[in-house]
């Protein structure tokens, strides 16, 4: 069968909803157990989506009641948005989601701590700062960490009749977890593993000193040993050959690699000077809108210090900026 054929699953039910980002659509998935209805992430608050879902469960004959919880892949807004919608139509929601950081750590002082490793011109610093730390999801974030039940990954849920096992995927963000259920080999890969895009992972201002390149590849290998039918990702159709799409993931990000170190053969260079001198997708790195540059500076700003801490590359630190070199 084809990647990316819409797969149907008799008791799994998908529905992508309205979003801001470049995805367009969020996909939030129905897991129908009979006498248990869970959710899969909740869809961004945007346009009519808390209507859309609504209307879907009339369709069930099912009201926001009748739900028995969500679990959520990981704390973007475009993943867990509706969430509070959700509770006030039902405050006895079984709201799992994971443990680790979130944009609530994004501070400003956060943020130009990371502004400077990465080597900005200070000229930016200003518009950068407005832009990723008064973000409106932010306060947002430090309230639904207060709501939510923490999951650890290495949990085994009871959904209906299945297992669903809770396994790390940390990356994309600090704490993104994929809900595996074994029986029937399906993974609910929220943005760990898309089917037309490479996910974003970044040293972000909420994990400075992490090294989320190296738990992305950690991830994605373990999803090697599993037995794997369909992949429901967070974003685009369901898909098969699952295992073939997590090896070019690997192969994208070993290309990067590639490139950052041949920018630094002759020179030490901070993030900044690196980003501006390998190939995006969208162009070069000038051409960039701010929020997709702040993007590809902590990508590279990722990749570089996963070198780093390889032992492939060495680093200095000149008034805050950290500087690589081979």
């Amino acid at each position: 069968m084809k990647r990316g054929m819409t797969l149907a699953v008799d008791y799994v039910n998908r529905f992508p909803l309205a979003m801001e980002w470049e995805y367009e659509q969020t996909n939030v998935y129905h897991l129908d157990g009979g006498d248990e209805h869970w959710l899969i992430d909740t869809g961004e608050i945007h346009e009519d989506n808390f209507e859309v879902l609504t209307e879907y469960l009339r369709g069930e004959d099912l009201t926001w009641s009748d739900l028995t919880g969500v679990l959520v892949t990981h704390l973007h807004p475009d993943h867990v948005g509706l969430i509070f919608e959700m509770l006030e139509e039902n405050p006895d929601l079984d709201f799992r989601i994971p443990t680790g950081a979130s944009m609530a750590k994004r501070t400003p002082e956060r943020t130009k701590e990371w502004l400077r490793r990465v080597g900005m011109p200070e000229a930016f610093h200003e518009a950068v700062l407005e832009e990723i730390t008064n973000h409106k999801y932010v306060d947002f974030m430090r309230d639904v960490k207060d709501r939510g039940q923490f999951l650890e990954p290495g949990t085994t849920l009871r959904l209906g009749s299945r297992h669903c096992e809770v396994l790390p995927a940390r990356g994309h963000t600090p704490n993104q977890v994929v809900y595996y259920v074994p029986e029937d080999g399906l993974l609910f890969s929220g943005d760990h593993v898309l089917l037309n895009e490479t996910p974003n992972v970044s040293v972000f201002p909420e994990y400075l000193d992490g090294n989320p390149l190296r738990d992305f590849h950690e991830g994605l290998e373990g999803l090697l040993d599993l037995d794997i039918s369909v992949i429901y990702p967070g974003h685009g159709p369901p898909f098969q050959n699952g295992k073939e799409r997590v090896r070019e993931l690997l192969e994208h990000h070993e290309g990067r690699l590639d490139q950052c170190r041949r920018v630094l053969e002759d020179t030490p260079q901070s993030p900044f000077e690196v980003a501006d001198q390998i190939p995006w997708s969208s162009g070069s790195f000038e051409e960039l809108k701010q929020v997709h540059q702040f993007l590809a500076l902590g990508e590279t700003f990722s990749h570089l210090e996963y070198l780093r801490q390889q032992g492939k590359l060495e680093k200095s630190d000149q008034d805050g900026t950290n500087r690589y070199y081979q």
